[in-house]
C-alpha cells in the first residue's frame, strides 16, 4: 500500500514514509503538510501515533487521515476520539483520498491565514485545545508587553 500511495501521490507531494516505527519522531522532526496512517502498523498502532501527535504541540495542527480496513463503529469513532481530521475505509477511491488531502490542506491554510492575520483578536475563552489555546494566550500577552515596551520607548 505504501508503494502505491507513493506512486500516486509523487508526482503532487513529497512523500515520506514510516512502517509506524519511528512515525512519531519522523513527524516531529520533518513536520509535515499531512499524514496519512493506517491502524495497524508495525510498532504502533495508528491511533497511538494520532494521539500522541495531537497531544504535541509542534505536531498538532497537522492534519491525519487514517486509511484502513477496519470499517466498524468503534474504530472509526476510536481514530475520531485520538484526533484524526479523516477516516477512510479499504478498498478506498484514489480520487476520494486525492480530494480528502487537498482540502484538509487548504482548510488548514485559510485557518493559518486567517490566525497570521487576527492573532490580537484570538480570546482566552476561544475553543482551541488546551495546548493550543495556551500557546497563543502566552503569545498574546508577550507581544502586548513588547507594544507596551515599545510605545513607552517612543514616548521618551
Amino acid at each position: 500500500m505504501v508503494y502505491f500511495l507513493r506512486s500516486k501521490l509523487s508526482n503532487e507531494y513529497v512523500v515520506h514514509t514510516s512502517d509506524g516505527s519511528d512515525a512519531i519522531e519522523k513527524a516531529t522532526e520533518i513536520v509535515p503538510d499531512i499524514i496519512i496512517c493506517d491502524i495497524n502498523l508495525v510498532d504502533k498502532d495508528g491511533y497511538e501515533i494520532s494521539s500522541a501527535l495531537k497531544k504535541d504541540l509542534r505536531t498538532s495542527h497537522i492534519p491525519i487521515i487514517i486509511l484502513t480496513a477496519q470499517s466498524n463503529k468503534e474504530a472509526v469513532l476510536k481514530g475520531l476520539q485520538t484526533g484524526v481530521d479523516q477516516y477512510l475505509t479499504k478498498p478506498f477511491s484514489l480520487s476520494i483520498l486525492k480530494q480528502s488531502i487537498s482540502s484538509l490542506l487548504f482548510n488548514r491554510e485559510k485557518l493559518h491565514y486567517y490566525y497570521t492575520n487576527n492573532i490580537y483578536r484570538v480570546e482566552p475563552e476561544s475553543k482551541f485545545g488546551n495546548q493550543e489555546q495556551s500557546f497563543i494566550t502566552k503569545m498574546n500577552d508577550l507581544i502586548k508587553i513588547n507594544i507596551e515596551t515599545l510605545n513607552s520607548l517612543l514616548k521618551i
